[in-house]
């Protein structure tokens, strides 16, 4: 799964904006959907322009999908396609955890 995970962060990953890749983490790392209000809150721009310039082309490619409405609300969450990218982060959080960690031990051996 984290090989597929990878797979599909590189197939697209090159193709997005650095804010679209902020409310792909954003779904990746909290396991949870997302509305316009909490995106407009993560990356700081009116809700007015999330629709159609920064939610559109992750729809178009087909990385996430509506999942959920309470009245005028809609949460977007990741499609079935796309959920191996959680395993591949946790993968790469934990290569860094465990680089960090043995840094930190050849710092305390070997000094700065």
């Amino acid at each position: 799964m984290t090989l597929l995970g990878r797979e599909r962060w590189e197939r697209v990953g090159d193709k997005l904006t650095k804010e679209q890749k902020k409310i792909l983490e954003f779904l990746v790392k909290n396991n949870k959907y997302i509305s316009t209000k909490e995106a407009s809150d993560i990356l700081k721009k009116p809700s007015s322009n999330l629709s159609g310039y920064y939610f559109k082309p992750l729809k178009d490619f087909n990385i996430i999908e509506e999942k959920e409405r309470k009245g005028k609300m809609i949460y977007l969450g990741l499609t079935a396609e796309y959920q191996p990218l959680k395993w591949w982060f946790e993968s790469e959080n934990g290569i860094r955890k465990d680089i960090d960690n043995i840094k930190t031990k050849q710092l305390t051996l070997f000094g700065s």
